[in-house]
């Protein structure tokens, strides 16, 4: 979660936030992306969960790959961030959604 949260501020958002209209509940609202849900997002969390989990089984704890020196936390942060620009950029600004200017 904190790869997509740096990624939409920094690179996408380019530093630049709505206050009023982070809190317009309408259904045309700028952050109201598809009905409250931002489909990119989840995607990106999900594939930063399951990198996390490649790296560091949280049952077993068997580790696997470069956790001996990155850990897990921050490839699923960046496998999350990028992610989470790709599809922003992709599918996400070309319908306009979610306030981002193109």
């Amino acid at each position: 979660m904190c790869g997509i949260q740096i990624a939409d501020y920094y690179v996408l958002r380019r530093r630049r936030v709505d206050i009023r209209a982070m809190f317009d509940a309408s259904p045309a609202g700028a952050y109201a992306f598809w009905g409250g849900f931002n489909p990119a997002a989840l995607i990106a969390l999900g594939a930063g969960c399951a990198v996390y989990v490649y790296l560091l089984n949280p049952i077993s704890y068997a580790s696997h790959g470069p956790f001996r020196w990155l850990t897990a936390s921050l490839p699923a942060a960046f496998a999350s961030g990028l992610l989470y620009v790709i599809l922003t950029r992709r599918f996400v600004v070309p319908r306009r959604r979610g306030g981002y200017t193109p």
